[in-house]
């Protein structure tokens, strides 16, 4: 019994661990906080421009007819690959980083001038 109850307080720590590991602590008041210090920010020094990119932005794929952005916001550090973006392009699929733009407008133009 008792080695059974050792068993049981091992395993409801890692499930703790395993939790505190998940959700990283992070509560609501943290991202908050955390994009109420971007109000701070001088948004004409280049310097602050490149850092917002590599805050939120993973990669830009533009095509003739459409760009294609993928998001920093899974703790994946790896940079998404052009083959996976035309595999889930040519099948239709979502992509869980990305989000394209398929119709050409002046804003499009406009974005795709500054990036």
């Amino acid at each position: 019994m008792d080695e059974l109850d050792g068993r049981k307080a091992e395993l409801e720590a890692a499930l703790a661990d395993s939790k505190l590991k998940l959700d990283l602590g992070i509560k609501k008041e943290h991202i908050l906080y955390f994009l109420h210090k971007f109000t701070e920010y001088d948004y004409e020094d280049v310097e602050c421009q490149k850092r917002l990119i590599k805050t939120f932005i993973n990669s830009v794929f533009v095509y003739d007819d459409k760009v294609v952005l993928t998001f920093n916001y899974s703790g994946d550090n790896r940079t998404i690959t052009v083959k996976e973006i035309d595999a889930g392009l040519a099948t239709g699929v979502r992509l869980p980083h990305a989000l394209a733009h398929h119709q050409q407008t002046a804003q499009t133009s406009r974005l795709c001038g500054l990036l």
